[in-house]
């Protein structure tokens, strides 16, 4: 008896290939791929301005340097 999956990223069914098998077809694969390089850069994109002030505010205190001799 096959066994049937739910496809990732557009959730038809579909009876896989192998047991590792996500994406019922390669353009599905593909369009995930896509999707989660775009919310990777979004996600990236969000956070960037943070870690800009972060680094900002970091370069303006300043601290005592110990020398030892």
């Amino acid at each position: 008896m096959k066994t049937t999956k739910k496809c990732a990223f557009c959730g038809r069914m579909f009876t896989p290939n192998s047991g590792m098998q996500k994406y019922c077809t390669v353009h599905c694969a593909d369009e995930a791929k896509k999707a989660k390089k775009k919310r990777q850069q979004d996600l990236l994109n969000a956070v960037e301005p943070v870690l800009e002030i972060q680094r900002l505010s970091l370069i303006h205190i300043s601290e005592p340097t110990r020398r030892s001799y």
